[in-house]
């Protein structure tokens, strides 16, 4: 099984931080591409005066 990461590496202020919320029920096809597509759509969804950013990593379980 494969786990999705995503991880806002700032907080509002734009200053560093480190939160993440692991979303452990994808199917073990994900490929990077996919991963490419759900960083730009969670970050399109962010207000660009929060100043998040994200990173999504796909790992194996």
């Amino acid at each position: 099984m494969k786990k999705l990461k995503i991880t806002s590496v700032n907080d509002v202020n734009g200053t560093q931080k480190k939160s993440s919320k692991t979303f452990s029920n994808l199917s073990s096809t994900v490929t990077n591409e996919n991963l490419k597509s759900a960083a730009y759509a969670i970050n399109s969804l962010v207000d660009s005066d929060e100043k998040h950013a994200y990173v999504v990593e796909e790992t194996e379980l």
